[in-house]
């Protein structure tokens, strides 16, 4: 019996070290990994990025390193350390903590913006100090608000701009979970441009286990593959954003657990199975040219951009970068139904359909993006849907209002109250 008592005490010692080593890899590869986006693609400060961006960290337990191509953050204690290598083509890469030095999938094409007939972006003068003072407010550090940016585009006018202290229209941000309504876009554009089948089944895609499973379900977050999204433990999302190089072999081996389409949750594992989809149908290079010359560069969107893993998969969940200013382009082409200066980006039944709410989601999700529907926020149109990030990235799209609104920051959940946000800029003229 005392073997038997030893042995279950040695099997949960080794079960709580491994998970503990996770956890640690997780925080480590997060702090390295955030660090040098904002440092490589952001071109920002890394002390500052510390101080503005990831004050919610104790990230003095981490010595991180930074030459030409790579940060290497290491922990102080237990000697954790995550390596990120740096592509000026495809981004970021996380090393796993097992590679023996894993590369970049080789970028076929190297994508330059080109100039086009974008939506012009002068700021008007605020008509009322009511108004100013409105917007200002949310950059008082001393209510949790900690905004970056905050733009509002109002009667066809860019009416308020305002940066946070280090920030301006030229600073690049993170969107966060903002990139899974990227994602929508570039599968609009896959069905009207390449005839991408929202209902061929990804068993038929991938020859996988996946029966009754297609990427309509996946836009919807309706999968039924059995998901964890909690960003500060040792989870399904933390595992594949920063323990794994390729998502979609994790992700081909999760398996189904409820029928697709019968339930709903919310996936960052869905997004980037979608994105592999997109992947695997239109082939390497079609996929790779697809957001930047049929989206990005259409819109204007000249800073995006989107981060892959280290087998050339657009991050679709969570790797999006952009200037405050292009991420208006991008909810401004979603108030115009899909055209931007005259020119059909997206088919306006797709911008209709995206609206639409999911089976299983009782009105609070549509194709990738948030709805208001259920009046989450009472004060504000029932028919608003939303881009929304991790620690409060909002494009918001009000058509019956003829407004965007788009918030850039690092707050805590529930800091910011967008309810009284987005009524206030309506409220003033």
């Amino acid at each position: 019996m005392i073997i038997i008592w030893i042995s279950f005490a040695l099997l949960a010692f080794v079960g709580l070290w491994f998970v503990t080593l996770q956890i640690l890899r997780i925080f480590v590869g997060y702090l390295s990994k955030y660090l040098a986006s904002s440092v490589f693609i952001s071109s920002r400060d890394p002390q500052k990025v510390i101080q503005q961006d990831l004050w919610y960290l104790p990230a003095s337990w981490v010595v991180c390193t930074i030459t030409d191509s790579q940060v290497r953050g290491r922990l102080r204690v237990f000697g954790v350390e995550r390596i990120c290598h740096w592509d000026r083509r495809k981004g970021v890469c996380l090393l796993s903590p097992m590679s023996k030095g894993t590369r970049f999938h080789a970028a076929q094409a190297i994508f330059v913006p080109k100039e086009g007939p974008y939506e012009t972006l002068s700021l008007e003068p605020a008509k009322t100090k009511a108004f100013q003072d409105h917007g200002d407010q949310y950059f008082d550090t001393s209510m949790g608000h900690r905004t970056h940016a905050l733009l509002c585009w109002k009667d066809g006018k860019l009416m308020y701009e305002r940066y946070g202290r280090s920030f301006d229209e030229h600073t690049i941000f993170p969107g966060w979970s903002m990139s899974k309504s990227v994602t929508n876009a570039m599968l609009g554009i896959a069905v009207e441009s390449f005839g991408f089948d929202l209902h061929k089944c990804l068993s038929e895609i991938f020859e996988c286990d996946f029966a009754g499973l297609k990427p309509e379900h996946l836009l919807h977050m309706s999968s039924g593959i059995p998901w964890s999204e909690n960003y500060f433990f040792y989870s399904d999302v933390t595992r594949m954003l920063y323990l794994e190089e390729d998502m979609e072999s994790f992700l081909l081996h999760k398996g189904l657990k409820k029928t697709p389409g019968n339930y709903w949750k919310y996936s960052s594992g869905d997004t980037n199975l979608l994105q592999a989809s997109m992947r695997k149908e239109l082939g390497q290079l079609r996929y790779e040219s697809l957001v930047y010359e049929l989206l990005f560069d259409r819109i204007g969107m000249k800073s995006a951009f989107f981060e892959t893993d280290a087998t050339g998969l657009y991050v679709g969940s969570s790797y999006v970068h952009a200037r405050a200013r292009d991420w208006l382009r991008f909810g401004l082409m979603y108030l115009h139904e899909g055209n931007v200066c005259g020119e059909k980006v997206l088919d306006s039944s797709w911008v209709q359909y995206s609206q639409m709410a999911a089976p299983a989601s009782k009105g609070e999700y549509g194709g990738h993006f948030w709805k208001n529907e259920s009046m989450k926020m009472p004060d504000v149109s029932r028919d608003c849907y939303s881009a929304e990030g991790f620690m409060g990235q909002r494009v918001f799209i009000l058509p019956s209002d003829g407004t965007v609104i788009v918030r850039l920051g690092s707050s805590k959940k529930d800091a910011v109250n967008f309810n009284e946000m987005i009524q206030g800029f309506l409220s003033y003229d």
